[in-house]
This record gives structure tokens, C-alpha cells and sequence, in this order.
């Protein structure tokens, strides 16, 4: 604080100024020494916010915690049916987070408006079902004579495979995965990972993207990152690997001979999409006798040991279509549902007819509650499909 002095005639008085006690001195001496005085330490930062995976992956733990036996049953199943119109028994178990969700194919399909309608129906059933979650909604959409919606790619994979570079088989991809969206549809199966070999069936199909295995895993690869860069699922198929199989299992009974070789490189391109992070692998209901003597899909070797353990895939695993001669000479359809979930696989396909479903649907829930099937790995299942669920229900295209 300044002080002003008066000057001339006026004297300037003495003040007296107190002198300062030394106590306050004394006190910033013991707070320098005793009150750390170093520099004071920095915030820490904040936690970075959850990444979509550890949310989907989060709410699908919680989910699965509070499943009643039926819905731990029907989070595993997919429904098909006949015409425009989904069945009451369909609709009701959507409604109760009792059905996985649905696979359209052409007999369901008159119109854009109609099917995305329908599939609008079949996605509000099931956020009101569980925990607000869409539904699985399914097409085959590979290209060429395979599609189920008058959508992309209009080549087939054999095409794409001669007349595309990788990176415009990705744009294939995207331009599919932008159709099927725009529909609500949001799994594709495909791509078909599997090679191409004389007298194959799938090869004289033109389902296969080349001979080569290092190809097929380039173009499987671009075409499964097309789709999931606008948000739906990609599904990897038909593992361990179709492309010798001499006779599609939607005819009959098929038995895949493979040298030690070819069943090495059938691997090649499943593994490139698992590490690419193919959202769904689906399991073929052919015999592979270099590995054991029944269908992949209902093998433990195949579905864990092969897929999981050797290969490292954590996704959701898929059957092939089940109601198929391929099984009905195997087993009665009922032995093979239970085969299948003690695989286990984690989603049933049925593509004929809602009966089928119906029926696999019974047969679990007695299996379960007799002890036959275990509720851990039920519930380790489940929660895998409701984690996709999860994850598709916010994933964004870009």
C-alpha cells in the first residue's frame, strides 16, 4: 500500500509502525517443510470411454444372467417360413426373447416396401422380447444365382474372383452390405471361403472365388470388409472347407475326400477372415472323414477344437441348413439339433419350414432340463448371440 506525506507548513507526524511478530514466518517455514511443498501433481486423465465391443459385450453378459430356460433355448434357434406374412408362432416368440431371429429367402420377398415392412415388424417383436435388441435377420446374398433380395453384387463370386481386382470386390461388398441395410436386413451369409476343385460342386456353381487358396483368402477377405464397413455381419462359410465336396448337401448326403494337403489349405481362408474379424463362420453338415466319421456341423472336433481352439475364432458359429437330405439320412432331426447345440454350435439354421424349428426348439428344452445339455455352455452360446445382437443394434456404416 502506498503512503502519501504531507508537505510544507504542515508537519509530518511520526507514525508509529508495529513491528511484525515472527510467528507468521515460522508458520511458512513448517508448511514448506511438512506440506510437501514439491510441485502439486497432475490429474490424472480420464478413462477412455468404452469401445462398441466392451458395451455389446457388457450387455450381453447381463442379459444372459437373467435368460429363463426358453429364452437360453431360443436364442439359439432361427425360424424360416412361407410367404409374406410372419407366422404367430414366430411372431410370439420373437415377442418373448425366444427366437434368435429369421433368414429370409425369395419366397418371402414381393416388393422392396413389403419385405422391409416385414423385416421392421420382425426387428420391433424382438426390442420389445429382450433387452431391446434386434432381431437376426438373414440372407444369402453371394452373388449371382445366390441372392435372395434383388440386391448386389449381380456377379458371382467365380466372376468377381476373374473379372475384379481385391479392391473392387470390397466395393462389391460394400454396395451389398448397403442394399441388405437399407432392406434391415443386417447378417449376409457369405462369403464363400471355400476353393475351388475339380468336379467340386460349388466350383460348377460359380460360388468360389478362385482355385487358389491364397486368392480365395484376398477376395473372401475384401468382400466380408465390404459388407461390415455398412454395418452388417459377414458370415464366413462353409468351414472346414466344401470345395471338394462332389454333391450340395441341399440334395443329399455329402462325403468330403481330402488329401492332408487340400485339408490344410482349406484352412487358409478361414483363417485370414478370422483375423480380419469375420463377425460369423458357418459350419458345413458334409462328412469329412480325415477328421471323423460325422457332419461337421454336429462335431465337437470340428466346432471347438478345429475353430476355436486351433484357429482362435470367438465369434458366433452357424449351421448350415439342417432340414436338408444332407442329415435326414444321418439322424432323426431331432438327435440332430441336440448333436448340434452339444457341439456346440451357437445358432441353428432352418431353411424349409417353421416346423423344423419348432420341433429343435422342443427337443432342447426337455434335453436341458433333463441334464442332457449343459446350461453353461447353453448360456456361453447365448451370450455370444446376443453380444452380435448388441453390436449390430449400434454398429454405424463408415
Amino acid at each position: 500500500m502506498r503512503i502519501a506525506h504531507t508537505q510544507g507548513d504542515v508537519k509530518t507526524m511520526p507514525v508509529a509502525i508495529p513491528q511484525r511478530q515472527p510467528w507468521p514466518l515460522v508458520a511458512v517455514a513448517i508448511c514448506v517443510i511438512g506440506c510437501g511443498g514439491g510441485p502439486a501433481e497432475e490429474p490424472q486423465p480420464e478413462p477412455p470411454p468404452p469401445t462398441p465391443e466392451e458395451r455389446a459385450e457388457a450387455r450381453a453378459k447381463d442379459l444372459t444372467s437373467g435368460l429363463s430356460e426358453r429364452q437360453l433355448v431360443g436364442q439359439r434357434i432361427l425360424y424360416s417360413f412361407e410367404g409374406t406374412t410372419l407366422p404367430d408362432s414366430v411372431a410370439v416368440r420373437l415377442r418373448t426373447g425366444r427366437a434368435a431371429g429369421v433368414v429370409l429367402f425369395e419366397r418371402n420377398y414381393t416388393s422392396s416396401r413389403q419385405v422391409a415392412a416385414l423385416v421392421d415388424q420382425i426387428h420391433a417383436l424382438s426390442r420389445k422380447g429382450l433387452g431391446g435388441l434386434p432381431a437376426l435377420v438373414m440372407v444369402d446374398q453371394e452373388g449371382g444365382e445366390i441372392r435372395r433380395l434383388p440386391a448386389p453384387p449381380d456377379r458371382s463370386a467365380t466372376q468377381m474372383g476373374a473379372q475384379l481386382s481385391a479392391a473392387e470386390t470390397e466395393a462389391q461388398g460394400a454396395g451389398t452390405g448397403v442394399a441388405l441395410r437399407s432392406f434391415g436386413v443386417n447378417v449376409d451369409l457369405a462369403p464363400v471361403a471355400d476353393i475351388g476343385r475339380p468336379g467340386g460342386a460349388l466350383k460348377s456353381e460359380q460360388r468360389v472365388f478362385s482355385d487358389s487358396p491364397d486368392a480365395v483368402a484376398s477376395y473372401a477377405v475384401a468382400f466380408s470388409e465390404g459388407i461390415q464397413s455398412a454395418g452388417v455381419a459377414s458370415t464366413a462359410k462353409h468351414f472346414p472347407g466344401f470345395g471338394s465336396a462332389r454333391i450340395n448337401t441341399d440334395y443329399g448326403a455329402s462325403v468330403v475326400v481330402r488329401s492332408q494337403e487340400e485339408a490344410e489349405e482349406d484352412l487358409v481362408p478361414f483363417e485370414a477372415l478370422i483375423l480380419e474379424g469375420v463377425d460369423l463362420v458357418m459350419l458345413s453338415t458334409a462328412i469329412y472323414p480325415d477328421l471323423e466319421d460325422r457332419p461337421a456341423a454336429l462335431s465337437p472336433l470340428v466346432a471347438d477344437d478345429l475353430l476355436r481352439d486351433r484357429l482362435g475364432f470367438s465369434g458366433v458359429t452357424i449351421t448350415d441348413a439342417l432340414d436338408t437330405p444332407a442329415l435326414d439320412s444321418y439322424a432323426s432331426r431331432q438327435d440332430v439339433a441336440l448333436a448340434t447345440l452339444g457341439a456346440p454350435v451357437d445358432l441353428l439354421l432352418y431353411a424349409h419350414s417353421t416346423q423344423a424349428s419348432l420341433d429343435a426348439e422342443s427337443a432342447a428344452l426337455t434335453a436341458l432340463r433333463a441334464g442332457q445339455l449343459s446350461r453353461d455352455e447353453m448360456s456361453a452360446s447365448a451370450e455370444r448371440v446376443l453380444e452380435l445382437k448388441a453390436l449390430l443394434g449400434q454398429r454405424q456404416p463408415g
